[in-house]
Order: C-alpha cells, then structure tokens, then sequence
C-alpha cells in the first residue's frame, strides 16, 4: 500500500502547492493518515479537505520514534480494517 507525504498547510489553513499531486491521488479513495507533529489536528484538516471518500487519522506524540509495532500493528491494521487505498503522512513525519 502507497504512502504518500506532502508539506504542512499553510497558516490559513490551506493546502501547500506540494499537496496537489496528494489531492488528485486521494480524491474519491479510502484514506488512512497520520502525523506525528506538534500540531496533528491541522494535518487532519488538510486531509479532510482532499476529497477522501473515507478517511481515518492516528496521531503519534511530536517527534515519535517509529517502531515496527507502529506501522505492522497500527497502521497497516487500521489500513486493513478500513479497507485504505492509501496511507497518508507529513513530510517531517517520515
């Protein structure tokens, strides 16, 4: 399953010109993102603005250390309950 990345929004709100590409990718598709960033809940609304049919977010505390736990037994798990068609994250998450 793809993981796709792009910047932060913007302060506005607004997606980053690098979230376009993600936009088209996403749009009508089954979604599962995560970030682990200060600020998580702005991430969340950039994807809510991306046109996922269905989408899913799972916050890890900023600057997390990711273990193979994270991604097999959170992540991929999740992805597989929902059915995701992709994962997305943050550029400073990965």
């Amino acid at each position: 399953m793809p993981i796709l990345h792009g910047p932060p929004q913007t302060e506005s709100g607004s997606p980053r010109r690098g979230m376009r590409s993600i936009h088209r990718d996403s749009r009508g598709k089954k979604v599962l993102a995560f970030a682990g960033i200060a600020k998580p809940m702005s991430f969340e609304k950039t994807v809510r603005t991306l046109g996922a049919s269905t989408s899913r977010f799972v916050s890890f505390p900023d600057h997390h250390i990711y273990k193979e736990g994270d991604i097999r037994e959170t992540l991929e798990s999740r992805a597989a309950g929902l059915s995701a068609d992709l994962i997305l994250t943050t550029e400073k998450t990965l």
